[in-house]
């Protein structure tokens, strides 16, 4: 099996790419991949010793569609607040864009461009508890609730079932 670090292999749309990594490199539905470019190696002005290199991150995908050589990942969501006279609170998720270039949709260095470096980031698989802990958590976030004071609380036995759904 060969390296899973891909590359950009088509650019689809501002929130979905190609990358040219796919089942026979060991890629699965919802992986992720960091999209960035090398920069440097950076010089000391004073003695011209090399410093190193650094990566430039454009953004993070996840993929959606996997076949054999390669696979469709697209960016993530956000959910955005507004508010307004009629309701309380209203909102609705957006879809993070990344900074293409646009003559490259299917149809330097401020655009991703084909060829851009990405980087498998397999997910982490959680236990039941581990997720309500998380859901947990990003619900006290949310409604700026500091840690310890939160009157969600996790109390779960190790044979007790945990619905996401009755949370």
């Amino acid at each position: 099996m060969e390296t899973t670090d891909g590359k950009i292999a088509a650019i689809l749309s501002r929130t979905t790419v190609v990358i040219n990594r796919g089942l026979l490199n060991g890629v699965e539905e919802n992986d992720s991949f960091v999209i960035y470019t090398q920069l440097g190696p950076f010089y000391d002005p004073d003695t011209n010793a090399n410093l190193g290199t650094t990566m430039k991150i454009w953004g993070t995908v996840k993929v959606k569609i996997v076949e054999d050589r390669f696979c469709i990942a697209e960016t993530g969501y956000i959910f955005k607040h507004s508010f307004g006279l009629s309701s309380l609170f209203i909102g609705e998720n957006i879809q993070l864009e990344l900074p293409v270039k646009e003559e490259q949709i299917q149809k330097g260095m401020t655009k991703i461009e084909i060829g851009y470096l990405a980087k498998l980031s397999k997910q982490e698989k959680l236990t039941e508890e581990e997720k309500l802990e998380s859901l947990i958590s990003r619900h006290n976030e949310e409604m700026g609730i500091s840690k310890g004071k939160s009157i969600l609380k996790l109390n779960v036995a190790d044979d007790d079932e945990v619905d996401e759904n009755n949370l």
